[in-house]
């Protein structure tokens, strides 16, 4: 985020949708086919820095630094259950697409928690 008394770039729009269960879903559970899966949609909104705004490259970069920050959090903030068993996610898989050249710059981030 941004210092106080900082410049300030623009908003970066960020939308990380992860995919998972729970050890008390069943196997069956309609819940893992279809456009009903269990997910979660979480939005974020950092700053960024007025030094690279509007340098693409040097955006990317920063953004995937924050990718990278933030993904470390989810990872380690539970016991992910694979998203297609009840069984411990050992491993996440992240698709990433971004759009930095839009106004606002944004990217949305795929993490599947599966690899039981």
């Amino acid at each position: 985020m941004a210092e106080k008394g900082a410049a300030q770039g623009p908003i970066f729009e960020l939308l990380v949708i992860a995919y998972g269960s729970s050890a008390t879903d069943p196997p069956d559970d309609s819940r893992f086919t279809g456009e009903g899966q269990r997910r979660v949609e979480i939005k974020f909104a950092p700053v960024i820095p007025a030094a690279i705004a509007g340098n693409l490259r040097r955006m990317q970069d920063w953004a995937s630094d924050v990718v990278q920050d933030l993904m470390s959090e989810v990872k380690h903030s539970n016991q992910w259950h694979c998203e297609f068993c009840d069984k411990l996610a050992r491993e996440s898989h992240m698709c990433i697409l971004s759009w930095m050249h839009l106004t606002p710059p944004s990217m949305t981030v795929y993490v599947c928690l599966e690899l039981c």
